[in-house]
């Protein structure tokens, strides 16, 4: 079924052309989508707020699609629930992290709080996140005035919600950015034990957040699904993420009891959207101290980011670098040799490929590759350096000149790589 958003448009495309059929109005708008979207890094509106969390039970790469159901999505309100040590923080890191490596700062926003303030400190300076909090009344003034704000911006555009926004921004590129901003609250319960107001402010994010492009995400212990957030909050929830919990808080949630007790894993859950349910393994992200502005030298590497990270293809071991410059315009030999000016392990930046004698990975972020045996899926630089047999360095593919001062000899790369440590050691 064609979203109404896109239905609208096409309409309103007959009444200034008219004598077009609707199905024509609609191929023109569907084309408009397609392209536009690419300039936001997205090849066509079904990318947009899909973000790679981890894998199912059948192996497969699994992204959590944020959008709301009338556009394909299970957005856009979610609840993260689970027991201490489960991998709940995990998931949000690993959802803001590759959030961030796949879409741009005018796309996608984050507002991150959790009473323990650390939790959030790896990934605060990111461009994509706004705030991070740790005080309920911070955040109760922080989701009030930004739920104002919108309000304010959409009727000055006269546009109903933030997509036919979107639409008119295509149109006008002098509109401001109105990106979707996502509110993760880790141990929310704890939060609105400083201020109850919040459960009035989420209340309106609920309500009032779909047409304004404002989500939350709200992480709580089983003990922390009290009589308000039960019976007030989790109607108006979209999709829940359960990791391992007792019978009583399964049944709170609609997850069958046995199957919420049987999660041992660390990073083991239940994706329960509508009727159904999907089992799914966690990916581990990023553990880094300090997290670095994510930012790509070019166009092309932009672009090669998001088609490593795409988990709708797999490919050979070697063929990571193709797969991410080939449709960026970027062609290579396809057998993992000559791809780029050798890079300093200092230097690296998202798009840089990293190279060893069977296979090759993408950086997408400040210390995160994607995997191509595991696409969709993103992990530590730390992790993946592990394995040096037959490390041959790390290239860029957009710098072909041998005499760029970022260049460094492959046996110097591996020297640097051998005695790098954890930020954190």
């Amino acid at each position: 079924m064609v979203p109404e958003f896109i239905q609208k448009q096409a309409r309103d495309y007959q009444r200034t052309h008219p004598g077009v059929r609707y199905q024509k109005a609609l191929d023109v708008v569907l084309a408009r989508l397609d392209d536009s979207d690419g300039a936001a890094g997205h090849s066509g509106l079904a990318q947009l707020l899909r973000i790679p969390i981890g894998v199912a039970v059948d192996g497969e790469s699994f992204e959590l699609d944020l959008k709301d159901e009338a556009r394909g999505g299970t957005g856009p309100h979610g609840l993260c629930v689970g027991d201490p040590g489960t991998g709940k923080t995990e998931f949000l890191h690993t959802l803001v992290g590759n959030g961030c490596a796949s879409h741009t700062p005018e796309d996608l926003n984050w507002v991150l709080a959790g009473w323990h303030s650390p939790q959030f400190k790896p990934l605060s300076d990111l461009p994509h996140v706004v705030a991070v909090i740790a005080d309920g009344r911070e955040l109760w003034n922080v989701v009030v005035a930004e739920l104002d704000r919108r309000l304010g911006v959409l009727r000055a555009a006269e546009a109903k919600d933030i997509w036919e926004y979107r639409s008119m921004r295509e149109r006008d590129a002098e509109m401001d950015p109105l990106p979707t901003l996502i509110i993760v609250v880790d141990d929310y319960d704890v939060l609105a034990s400083q201020d109850r107001t919040l459960y009035e402010a989420f209340g309106r994010v609920l309500r009032l957040g779909r047409s304004l492009g404002v989500q939350c995400l709200l992480a709580v212990q089983p003990t922390g699904l009290d009589l308000f957030l039960r019976d007030k909050l989790l109607p108006s929830i979209n999709y829940i993420l359960a990791f391992r919990m007792g019978a009583t808080a399964a049944r709170w949630v609609g997850v069958p009891p046995e199957e919420a007790i049987d999660l041992r894993q660390p990073g083991s859950a239940i994706l329960c959207a509508g009727a159904t349910g999907k089992h799914l393994q966690i990916s581990c992200t990023s553990r880094m101290e300090k997290a670095t502005v994510i930012e790509a030298r070019s166009q092309q590497a932009a672009e090669a980011v998001r088609n490593a990270l795409d988990n709708r293809q797999d490919v050979p071991g070697w063929a990571a670098e193709p797969k991410a410059y080939s449709p960026a315009g970027l062609e290579s030999s396809g057998d993992g040799k000559n791809l780029g000016a050798n890079v300093d392990p200092s230097d690296l930046r998202p798009g840089d490929v990293l190279e060893w004698q069977d296979k090759t990975m993408v950086a997408v972020a400040p210390g995160l590759v994607a995997d191509p045996t595991e696409p969709g899926v993103t992990h530590t630089l730390e992790d993946v350096l592990k394995d040096q047999k037959g490390f041959e360095g790390i290239f860029r593919p957009t710098e072909k000149d041998p005499t760029s001062p970022a260049h460094a000899s492959a046996s110097a790369q591996r020297q640097v790589l051998r005695g790098a440590q954890r930020p954190d050691a």
